[in-house]
């Protein structure tokens, strides 16, 4: 049986420092950028898009250690096994560390990117040693530990950031070095929380290596694939950086952070659902996802009516970012699809161990999102279509996922599937076509018809009448 309680309790934590985390991102948005030339912000922008991508060099370890402890407590935990596979993992992120030292040394001419990669290097160590822990916690149904170090990593970083801000300091590299003190405070509260773990007496490195190498190739199929997703849109801000410049790489950037909110949100809510899904039996966890799938599928693209306030608030706060509100009409659906993928499909592959096919699914979706990308940067030259076609590959993952799902859970009606992507596509149209105010009551009847086709399907009406019973 599911633990609804502690389920509900874990979900208000997790929501409550993702709250605090958006609440914090909300400042940096409307500070930040105010402050920061647009070369100076691109630079900042920069290093928090490579801090998203040190978590492969965990190389598996962290997901395989999550995946194999995922439904367990703590209780059953091998104390003196995880602490040997700490200090293994700690080894090789300090070893990855000083390799991006030297290249950066070696091959970095320009001062601030070297700045920025240089501190990617100490993030490296941190975040990783932060996560190694903090999905640990998560993986033992011990998610509000988690939840509570995310929130004194925001808290941390907020009341300096505000006190820079009155001072009008306007140097990125101070906001990296808040950034990165701020993350450490978040590991010392992670390290207090495992401390009989860490107080064991850990054994050898040659009876860990084997088992720890086993997580790592299990946990690199997961990573592999978290990367790749990160990728699908990522490889557009790489050639956006390679053929435009820092300065609309910050731009695209800039919009990027603000849907970001969303899918950082509900990823932090898949995690939680993880643990806890896993201890069900494989027939209750499949019609825990079939919920959750027609709870999104509802309630989700109501975020398309974000993007008429967004873009007002960018364009009035922000004058200097006029490029970073027409972003927004391509990432708003890109946001809509990734939470939902976050929140059904990638649980629901985790779940019932299937990461080789999310894996496959993801490289996919990148091979179609990057040929866009440099399609629409080296043939087409236009960055606004770079974008665009980056999105094909979003909905790519999007389509063959859901097919994936809908078939395991003997779901035939696609009405759902056509009707999600339709109104992705619409939207796009709508807003390049049509004045603000027009396409924003354009936007509106539309959803009203994505709703009538909604409701009008036999698995959403039994759903209803049940009561979310049957």
């Amino acid at each position: 049986m599911l633990n609804t309680k502690k389920l509900r309790l874990d979900s208000l934590a997790a929501l409550g420092a993702q709250g605090l985390a958006l609440l914090c991102s909300m400042i940096m948005t409307l500070i930040i950028p105010k402050i920061l030339g647009v070369e100076s912000f691109g630079y900042w922008q920069l290093f928090i898009f490579y801090s998203s991508y040190v978590s492969y060099f965990q190389i598996g370890l962290v997901d395989g250690v999550y995946l194999r402890n995922g439904g367990k407590y703590r209780d059953e935990i091998d104390g003196a096994f995880i602490n040997a596979q700490f200090r293994f993992f700690l080894a090789y992120q300090v070893a990855f560390s000083l390799i991006i030292i030297v290249i950066t040394l070696c091959t970095v001419s320009d001062a601030n990117r070297s700045y920025v990669l240089m501190a990617e290097s100490a993030y490296l160590v941190i975040s990783n040693a932060c996560y190694f822990w903090g999905y640990f916690l998560q993986a033992i149904n011990e998610t509000r530990k988690f939840s509570y170090s995310l929130a004194f990593d925001r808290l941390a970083f907020l009341a300096p950031l505000l006190l820079c801000a009155a001072m009008k300091i306007d140097d990125f590299r101070v906001y990296v070095a808040l950034f990165l003190c701020a993350r450490f405070i978040s590991l010392i509260y992670v390290l207090y929380n495992v401390k009989e773990l860490l107080s064991t007496v850990p054994k050898k490195m040659s009876s860990v290596l084997k088992g720890s190498l086993l997580e790592m190739k299990n946990g690199l199929i997961l990573s592999t694939a978290n990367i790749c997703s990160m990728l699908i849109l990522g490889c557009a801000r790489f050639v956006i950086d390679w053929r435009w410049g820092i300065e609309e790489f910050g731009q695209l950037s800039l919009s990027l952070s603000m849907v970001n909110f969303a899918i950082t949100f509900i990823t932090q809510i898949s995690m939680v659902l993880f643990p806890a899904v896993r201890q069900l039996e494989k027939k209750d966890a499949k019609f825990f996802f079939f919920k959750v799938r027609l709870l999104s599928l509802g309630l989700l693209p109501v975020g398309y009516l974000l993007y008429y306030p967004l873009r007002a608030f960018v364009v009035a706060w922000l004058p200097q970012y006029s490029s970073a509100a027409q972003y927004l009409l391509f990432l708003i659906p890109i946001c809509v699809l990734e939470a939902q993928t976050n929140l059904v499909y990638i649980t629901y592959y985790k779940v019932f161990n299937r990461q080789l096919e999310l894996l496959l699914i993801n490289l996919l979706a990148l091979a179609i999102g990057a040929a866009g990308s440099f399609v629409g940067a080296f043939v087409f030259e236009n960055i606004e279509l770079t974008v665009a076609l980056s999105l094909v590959g979003i909905m790519a993952r999007y389509i063959v996922s859901d097919f994936v799902v809908a078939k395991d859970l003997k779901l035939g009606n696609r009405a759902s599937l056509a009707a999600s992507i339709s109104l992705a596509v619409l939207f796009i149209i709508i807003g390049s076509s049509f004045s603000t105010l027009l396409s924003c009551a354009i936007t509106v009847v539309v959803l009203v018809i994505y709703y009538a086709i909604y409701m009008s399907q036999a698995d959403v009406r039994s759903f209803l009448e049940s009561g979310g019973n049957q």
